[in-house]
């Protein structure tokens, strides 16, 4: 989805207040106060160094690290690595933005959409693998393209891939690697592939997970091979000569074939230089990035710079590190005598006074012109001991001052409030028929152009690539649309399931809830009629609404263990999944009486209890969302815990939990929480070095206890779905009713 930016100004309307979360006071619910002004905020390193801990390199600085990555996510100066407070928010503006502006500093960022190709080929390589939630923007996605750095008093800096990147027409509008069997531009690396057609007939294998390339190999290698499919989640079908060509379904996903005596899957990704018509690019960028190949351009002080000489693995491409500004190629130390080039770059600034700022590039997408085209993840240490310099930042990064409360913030510094757009842009009445999920989306996508857009040429600190001029790089309008709901039933299997309900929500939320496939389908009616008002209402014969099932009266627990824990609460399919923690003790469980169904269909709820599955006596906290008690469509972050929790089972024990679900279009609503687990035990010792409870979740005096070195701490983050995935008749109901 080609989205560019705004219709309407909703910014300098909005201005608020920073809200505190109030203390919990009681035996059983423990949360202290939000910690803002935080002194320890500027105490990271950049990710890179963690991911790469065996390269010798040591960080250059230690402060208030943030950045962005993936299309593009902002970790904003606040959001510290055990930060479960604050997450980080998407942003898929198309053009540039201000990403950081202080005493130091003016950067901007240039992000450029990736097509619906690519979007549609994730959510057909999840759905494949068994993923029920599909998390893409409703609003599209971008990439980071460029980025350009003035130091105030110096040089700036511009990294990119230009008109390189994206490019795939020549000077005279025809397409650089011809076209497809659909009409479209060929990406480089699909040369002579079908696109959206499959052989069928005489298959010999099936290989999973492999990439194009190697789904080619294999069938060289196999024996009367001749013919392959490659599906999107990385699925590799070999057929024999005997084998015809068929259209396929665009609800089954993106599929290439190809012929082993064609090319397909066998070009190698990367821009050649005969396909690169502006002479300046061609004879000036430096390809980097292993087998990914992409046309790095540097701009210094708006001048194209000659790099293509520089050592691709250690290089420098300004300066040195001796020099009071440098830029330079970084290896992590790992590369392979083939790759011959790294995958970052490294920017050092001495401010003075033992204070030195770091910036990291990480090379990411598959190449110039793919579907996923060559972009950067940028991560920025501003030094501790600098931090005076850095008070008055604005921009998409956020300030970096301990308080999570301004980190989106107007022109003015002015704490801003993304539900207050989404408040705003839900009365529009081209938006009244999407969903809450796609409405949100496209706020937060207002609040980044409204913003953070830089408005005018005179503005404009980026460089335009060769072949660009300076519209290109300016935001335009906002296409106030929402992705494509992914349904595995057809229109006329969704009206037949959905058209008995009158009421317009209860339709769209069927639609929504029936995406996926009939057994999902049957639940959906369930909890959105409950009981079976009229016959008006009344769903067709062959839709069959289960009464819906409750546990109220069962025992979460005996002597047989515990209940409806996350292996069993849906019988075909797991309902938690571990994102971070120690493996657990056998057999053991950290959640049971778990209820997918805990709420309204308008607003999704999970419930559960929480177990402790050690051999110790442990204190638990659980840090989560909770809905606002003014709004209950905004999320407040909040914490509860209990003290000197015995393992084993308590069929009494107080501490049910309801936590709110992430919904989106089309996919299983999900809820992530985090679990701490604080013991003097011995079988905690060394289990998760490391690990702390959230700062949130305590009061000082708490905190101070727990820094006896006698005290251990475990952490698990959690996914807990918040319906069955096979709509299975074991899921467990909850015995709402519509409208309660």
């Amino acid at each position: 989805m080609n989205l560019k930016l705004v219709s309407s100004s909703l910014g300098a309307a909005l201005a608020l207040s920073t809200a505190f979360v109030r203390a919990n006071e009681g035996s059983q619910l423990l949360r202290g106060q939000r910690q803002l002004a935080r002194d320890d905020n500027f105490d990271q390193t950049i990710p890179w160094y963690t991911l790469h801990k065996d390269t010798g390199l040591n960080p250059k600085c230690t402060g208030s690290v943030c950045g962005l990555w993936g299309d593009p996510h902002i970790s904003s100066c606040d959001n510290r690595a055990d930060n479960d407070e604050q997450s980080e928010f998407g942003c898929q503006v198309v053009g540039t933005v201000t990403l950081m502006k202080n005493n130091v500093y003016n950067i901007q960022g240039n992000f450029v959409p990736i097509g619906q190709d690519a979007i549609d080929t994730l959510i057909h390589k999840r759905v494949a693998e068994g993923e029920k939630h599909i998390d893409i923007h409703n609003a599209g996605a971008t990439v980071t393209n460029d980025v350009a750095i003035e130091i105030k008093g110096g040089p700036t800096l511009q990294l990119g891939f230009g008109n390189l990147n994206t490019n795939v027409y020549g000077d005279d509008g025809s397409p650089i690697f011809g076209l497809d069997n659909q009409g479209n531009p060929v990406y480089p690396s699909e040369e002579e592939c079908n696109v959206n057609q499959m052989y069928h007939g005489h298959k010999i294998v099936t290989h999973n997970d492999l990439w194009l390339g190697a789904c080619h190999r294999k069938c060289d290698e196999t024996n009367k091979c001749k013919y392959f499919n490659w599906w999107g989640n990385k699925k590799c079908e070999l057929f024999e000569d005997k084998a015809d060509l068929l259209d396929t379904d665009p609800q089954e996903g993106r599929v290439l074939s190809g012929d082993k005596d064609k090319l397909c899957g066998k070009k190698s990704t990367g821009m050649p230089k005969d396909k690169i018509k502006n002479s300046e690019s061609k004879n000036k960028f430096l390809e980097v990035g292993k087998y990914r190949r992409c046309p790095l351009l540097f701009h210094l002080n708006g001048e194209l710079q000659d790099i293509s000489k520089v050592n691709p693995i250690d290089g420098y491409l300004f300066r040195d590190e001796e020099s009071g500004v440098s830029v330079q190629m970084l290896s992590d130390g790992n590369i392979p005598q083939w790759a011959k080039t790294s995958e970052s770059i490294r920017i050092l600034h001495r401010l003075g006074g033992g204070a030195e700022t770091e910036i990291i590039f990480d090379l990411e997408g598959k190449g110039p012109g793919e579907m996923w085209p060559c972009a950067f993840e940028m991560n920025i240490c501003l030094p501790a001991e600098a931090k005076a310099k850095f008070e008055n930042t604005l921009g998409l990064l956020g300030t970096p001052n301990g308080d999570f409360g301004d980190d989106l913030h107007d022109k003015e510094g002015n704490p801003v409030n993304i539900h207050d757009f989404y408040n705003i842009l839900k009365q529009r009445e081209e938006l009244l028929g999407e969903s809450n999920a796609c409405k949100y989306d496209l706020a937060k996508l207002e609040y980044c152009h409204d913003t953070w857009c830089v408005e005018s040429i005179e503005d404009l600190i980026l460089t335009p690539a060769p072949g660009q001029d300076y519209e290109d790089i300016l935001c335009g309008p906002i296409e106030n649309a929402c992705a494509s709901e992914y349904c595995q039933l057809s229109a006329d299997q969704m009206d037949k399931a959905c058209g008995h309900h009158k009421n317009e929500e209860d339709k769209s939320t069927c639609r929504l809830e029936c995406c996926h496939d009939t057994a999902e389908c049957e639940y959906a009616n369930d909890h959105i009629t409950g009981v079976i008002k009229n016959e008006a209402t009344k769903a067709p014969d062959d839709i069959t609404i289960p009464e819906a099932e409750t546990n109220d009266e069962d025992p979460v627990c005996d002597d047989q263990g515990l209940k409806n824990t996350g292996t069993t609460a849906c019988p075909a399919s797991p309902l938690v999944k571990i994102l971070h923690g120690p493996d657990l003790p056998e057999t053991e469980e950290i959640l049971y009486d778990i209820r997918p169904y805990a709420g309204h269909e308008s607003e999704r709820s999970v419930s559960f209890r929480v177990n402790n599955p050690f051999g110790s006596n442990a204190d638990i906290y659980v840090s989560h969302e909770k809905r606002s008690p003014t709004n209950d469509a905004f999320l407040l972050p909040t914490c509860e815990g209990r003290l000197g929790v015995d393992p084993g089972c308590d069929a009494d024990a107080e501490n049910l939990l309801t936590i709110p679900c992430t919904t989106h279009p089309g996919q299983h609503p999900f809820a992530v929480v985090n679990v701490y687990f604080l013991s003097k035990g011995e079988d905690f010792i060394g289990v998760d070095p490391g690990a702390e409870v959230n700062k949130c979740c305590v009061d000082d005096e708490k905190r101070a206890e727990y820094a006896d070195p006698e005290y251990n701490a475990i952490h698990y983050a959690l996914r807990v779905k918040c319906s069955c995935p096979d709509g299975s008749s074991g899921a467990i109901g909850d015995g709402t009713q519509a409208g309660q």
